[in-house]
């Protein structure tokens, strides 16, 4: 009797493991959330040389330490399935990963790759158009795969309705959108619009490779003018389609700077450029962007590290230093397996 009460509640077990397995593991965009704001990161290729691994465990790095600090919103995985639309051998996670994630609470979808052309020179970062389908969320915070959150990212998620815009983004010093970080409020008819600027992207128009000419400078991180020009980096990746769409097109972009003789700023872009005259508090106290200022304009907190370049925590683990360590310990907090990094 006893016994076979044991396997009624292992099969109640495995049968609640599945359950919670398909309600993290998404297959229609547009419902399962379980917050009205989600991060979303992009991992993959998933071929299987599975060199996407330590990306993976980022991510869980990510997830955990966002928990740490307080967040309640969701943390949700675009596994790009591979490089391109031509025909790969892809493969699904490990089932010891999708275990990982389970712990971590993520959520996590098998994806394509978005568009029509998406073969020769295809970049997979326009995998991140994809988070535009999830309308189950109000707002979503666009991360790269190896950030190391330092606060609590929640409150930045009130920056779309402050600031009266669809995306809020930061720029870096060679392109207006180089940074780990992006907002956004999802929406189908902006996703479908996203795809169609996307297929009549030309590589051989310089002067307007989405349709529309660069009349007045995109603004890297210091506010300084860039170029008047489409030759920056990633100018045909998802940095510059993202950024023609929502400066000329949907004409509802922010883009946020810091500079030592003007502080933060926040370039306002609809008709035409402006700088807003006041700014949201969350702004100092989590600065979103890459490069913050020293001294007295220094913002009173960030919002993340990013590990830029080839240099990453596992590439390779340098104990002396304390990001790495935090990086790490954040990875094996809920189980993830960083034996095979």
């Amino acid at each position: 009797m006893a016994s076979a009460r044991r396997v009624k509640a292992m099969l109640y077990g495995i049968a609640a493991i599945s359950s919670i397995s398909s309600a993290q593991r998404i297959e229609h965009p547009g419902t399962g959330a379980t917050s009205p704001n989600a991060y979303f990161v992009m991992v993959g290729p998933l071929e299987p040389q599975r060199a996407y691994h330590p990306w993976l465990v980022s991510a869980v790095s990510m997830a955990n330490t966002l928990k740490d600090h307080g967040s309640t919103s969701d943390f949700v995985l675009l596994l790009a399935t591979k490089r391109d639309g031509r025909p790969r051998e892809t493969v699904d996670l490990l089932e010891e990963e999708e275990a990982t994630l389970l712990k971590t609470g993520c959520r996590w979808r098998y994806a394509q790759p978005p568009g029509k052309k998406h073969l020769a020179g295809y970049h997979m970062g326009h995998y991140k158009l994809l988070a535009w389908q999830h309308v189950e969320y109000a707002t979503i915070q666009l991360l790269d795969a190896d950030l190391l959150p330092v606060n609590n990212l929640d409150p930045l998620f009130s920056l779309t309705k402050a600031l009266n815009t669809e995306v809020v983004a930061c720029p870096g010093k060679v392109a207006p959108l180089n940074a780990g970080w992006v907002l956004i409020r999802p929406s189908l008819t902006t996703f479908e619009g996203l795809l169609k600027t996307l297929d009549i992207m030309r590589r051989t128009n310089r002067d307007a490779p989405y349709g529309h000419a660069m009349k007045t400078p995109w603004r890297a991180a210091t506010g300084a003018a860039g170029g008047s020009d489409w030759r920056f980096f990633d100018v045909f990746g998802n940095q510059g389609h993202m950024y023609d769409y929502f400066r000329f097109e949907a004409k509802s972009l922010s883009v946020i700077t810091q500079s030592t003789q003007n502080g933060t700023r926040v370039f306002s872009y609809k008709d035409e450029e402006r700088i807003l005259d006041e700014l949201p508090s969350v702004l100092d106290a989590a600065f979103p962007c890459p490069f913050p200022v020293r001294g007295k304009r220094a913002p009173s907190g960030l919002a993340y590290h990013h590990f830029t370049g080839s240099r990453k925590p596992w590439r390779p683990f340098t104990p002396s230093n304390a990001k790495y360590r935090a990086w790490y310990a954040a990875a094996s907090r809920r189980g993830a397996d960083l034996g095979i990094l």
